[in-house]
């Protein structure tokens, strides 16, 4: 498991190049605040990625769904707890369904 110290560099990059992504796609804002991405539409819904120190983990929260995403040092990457998923795989499904439209992250 990852120390808090690492654990908070790794979160604070993945909320940060998500948000930069983010910024491409006119139809919804995001925000950092509190150690969390705020994802919100132009029709007021919101989706929400925190960081989880206590547990190092990202949560993701979307559409009544909610996935808890633990860092993988071998790939680099987070995924899902439960099912392997990757982090940003799932954003840009949720993103993309919301939308109606394809999105990569």
């Amino acid at each position: 498991m990852l120390d808090e110290q690492a654990f908070r560099k790794l979160a604070d990059d993945e909320l940060k190049s998500l948000a930069n992504k983010l910024d491409s796609i006119t139809e919804l804002t995001s925000d950092i605040a509190a150690d969390a991405l705020l994802i919100e539409f132009d029709d007021g819904d919101k989706f929400i990625l925190s960081q989880q120190p206590p547990t190092r983990q990202l949560w993701f929260a979307a559409a009544f769904q909610a996935g808890h995403y633990d860092f993988d040092e071998a790939a680099h990457t987070w995924k899902d707890d439960k099912t392997g998923e990757q982090l940003r795989a799932r954003i840009a499904r949720d993103i993309g369904e919301k939308l109606g439209k394809p999105i990569s992250l």
